[in-house]
């Protein structure tokens, strides 16, 4: 599993926990040590971000020296042994198809004709969102509290935005922290993931959700979650105000 390779690769390193997780940039090992446990990291790949910089913290340690290659490897990223299939490759691309969206292997080598940075404007709003009360929702608070590259099948979306995830009840698919993105103009459709708005009291921001969508009739939705796993959370319509289909990686890198 990716998480025993990382550990392994970091004992190989001789580096404590503490002290890899310091390089990445962690206050300390309680911040770092979900990456290395099975139990609490579930996912196919680790975040790119995070393995770029266990790279350059484990590059060159350890006997036989580690290879940068090698640690790409543990976000589902191939790449030559001399490093120079990544060059001039737009790795805050590659993050968006990688981390936010659990896209699967990219071989780097092939990836060469991503767009470059200045072909990206980092003009896509994130959200700011405010936790709820309830377990896994949240509501917008009305601010942008960031602004990421905006991805080719984006580029002409004018209220298309990003939202970080908060909770953990759609884990292993999206994680506390994840950055998912709305097309606002695709209709959502049984089984995909969404983010359900429902309406607030007295003009305030009502309470959000993401989970994934069952199914859909006049008087009701019905949704689904992974964590821990239900499929019959249903929903009166009339409380709804807005159902966002969350994209897929395919229709990020408009495919």
């Amino acid at each position: 599993m990716v998480t025993e390779e990382l550990k392994e690769l970091r004992e190989r390193a001789g580096l404590s926990m503490n002290r890899l997780a310091r390089d990445c940039g962690f206050k300390g090992a309680s911040s770092y040590q979900r990456y290395e446990s099975s139990e609490h990291y579930t996912r196919q790949w680790l975040p790119l971000p995070l393995v770029i910089k266990v790279a350059k913290a484990l590059t060159g340690k350890g006997e036989p020296p580690i290879e940068q290659s090698e640690v790409m490897a543990l976000a589902g990223v191939r790449i030559n042994r001399d490093g120079k299939a990544a060059a001039g490759v737009n790795e805050e691309y590659i993050e968006l198809m990688t981390d936010a969206l659990g896209q699967p292997e990219i071989d780097l080598q092939k990836a060469t004709n991503l767009p470059e940075n200045n072909t990206l404007p980092r003009d896509l709003p994130v959200f700011g969102v405010a936790i709820g009360g309830v377990e896994g929702d949240f509501n917008f608070n009305g601010s942008v509290v960031d602004y990421v590259r905006r991805p080719p099948s984006l580029m002409k979306i004018k209220n298309a935005f990003g939202v970080y995830v908060s909770g953990d009840s759609m884990s292993p698919r999206f994680d506390h922290g994840d950055l998912v993105f709305v097309h606002p103009g695709r209709p959502p459709q049984p089984g995909n993931d969404v983010i359900v708005e429902l309406h607030g009291e007295h003009g305030a921001p009502g309470p959000c959700y993401i989970k994934r969508l069952v199914r859909r009739s006049a008087d009701r939705i019905v949704l689904s979650q992974f964590n821990p796993p239900r499929d019959d959370i249903t929903i009166d319509v009339a409380r709804v105000k807005a159902v966002y289909r969350i994209l897929t990686a395919a229709e990020i890198m408009g495919v």
